[in-house]
C-alpha cells in the first residue's frame, strides 16, 4: 500500500477579489483529497465569510469541468457526512472516509497518471479584503489511471406555483448518486424511471430515514434524495445497465422527478454522480 502524504500545492495565480485564481495541480500522483485555506488580512474566515467570498470552485481535468459548486455547496455536502468546519479550511474529498470499506473510501481517489492537465479555478467575490489562498493534498505517489470518479453539478429548478413540478432535462449519462435540493418548500418527491416509481416520500419520512444511516447528518435546508446512502459504492441509480441477456445493456429512457412545492420559491438541486473522469 502506497503510503498517504499531505504536500502543499503550488500557489495559486490570480489572487484578488473580483477575481478568478487558479490553481495548476501536479499530475503523475493520486490524489485523495485537496483542501483550499482562505484567508482575509491573514485571518482564517469563519463559515459565513467563507460561503460569501468563495462563490465558485470549478474542477476541470483536461480542461473539462468534473465538480461546479460553490464554498457552500462544499461545506453543506461535507456537513451531510459529519465533516465540521474549521475556520479558513474548505476540504475538497475524492476519497470518501464516510464509505463502509477501505476499498469503498478509496474507490473515487483521483489517479492522475492518464491525465494532462488538473486545474482548480476559485472565484471570489468582489469586496473581500487582502484575500490570500493556498492549498494542500492527500496525495500517495501510486500512478495510476482516473477512472470513475464523482462529479458535481447544479442544476436551477424554476418554480412559479405551489403543487407538482416535474423535471424530466436532468442528463441520463453519468450514473445517479444524489440529489441536493436546497430548498424547505418541498413537501414530498416522487422518481419514476422509466416509468417504474422507485421513490415516493414526504419530507418528514426522508430526514427520518436517513437519520438511521451512520455518517449522514440531514441539513436542516435541504431535501436530500440520496440513493447511495449506504455508502456502498455500487448503491446508486445507473442509467445504463446490463440486461439478463449476456453482453446487452440498456440505456434508461425517461427519468422524471416530482417536487411537491409548498411554496412558489425556485431552488437549486446540487446533483452527485459517478462517471468516467475526463469526460
Amino acid at each position: 500500500m502506497a503510503l498517504r502524504q499531505i504536500k502543499p500545492l503550488p500557489s495559486p495565480q490570480g489572487v484578488a477579489a473580483g477575481a478568478v485564481a487558479t490553481l495548476d495541480v501536479p499530475v503523475g500522483s493520486t490524489y485523495y483529497g485537496i483542501t483550499l485555506q482562505y484567508t482575509e488580512s491573514g485571518t482564517l474566515v469563519t463559515q459565513a465569510n467563507m460561503e460569501a467570498a468563495i462563490t465558485g470552485v470549478l474542477i476541470k481535468i483536461n480542461g473539462v469541468p468534473q465538480r461546479r459548486l460553490t464554498a457552500q455547496d462544499i461545506i453543506d455536502y461535507n456537513a451531510l457526512h459529519g465533516v465540521v468546519y474549521q475556520n479558513g479550511y474548505l476540504p475538497i474529498f475524492f476519497a470518501e472516509p464516510w464509505a463502509r470499506s477501505a476499498g469503498g473510501e478509496d474507490i473515487f481517489a483521483w489517479g492522475t497518471d492518464d491525465v494532462q492537465t488538473f486545474q482548480i479555478e476559485v472565484t471570489i467575490a468582489s469586496g473581500r479584503t487582502s484575500p490570500a489562498l493556498s492549498a494542500i493534498a492527500e496525495v500517495t505517489n501510486e500512478r495510476r489511471p482516473l477512472g470513475s470518479i464523482k462529479k458535481f453539478f447544479s442544476y436551477a429548478i424554476p418554480v412559479a406555483a405551489t403543487g407538482i413540478i416535474n423535471w424530466q432535462t436532468f442528463p441520463r449519462v453519468d450514473t445517479l448518486a444524489a440529489f441536493h435540493c436546497r430548498s424547505t418548500d418541498i413537501d414530498d418527491v416522487s422518481v419514476k424511471v422509466d416509468n417504474v416509481e422507485v421513490l415516493d416520500i414526504t419530507a418528514d419520512q426522508n430526514a427520518q430515514d436517513l437519520e438511521n444511516y451512520p455518517n449522514i447528518d440531514p441539513q436542516a435546508d435541504y431535501f436530500h434524495i440520496l440513493f447511495n446512502k449506504t455508502g456502498r459504492a455500487n448503491d446508486n441509480l445507473p442509467f445504463v445497465y446490463n440486461t439478463d441477456k449476456k453482453n446487452v445493456v440498456r440505456r434508461v429512457q425517461t427519468f422524471q422527478v416530482d417536487f411537491n412545492m409548498s411554496a412558489a420559491n425556485s431552488f437549486n438541486v446540487l446533483a452527485e454522480t459517478i462517471g468516467v473522469g475526463g469526460q
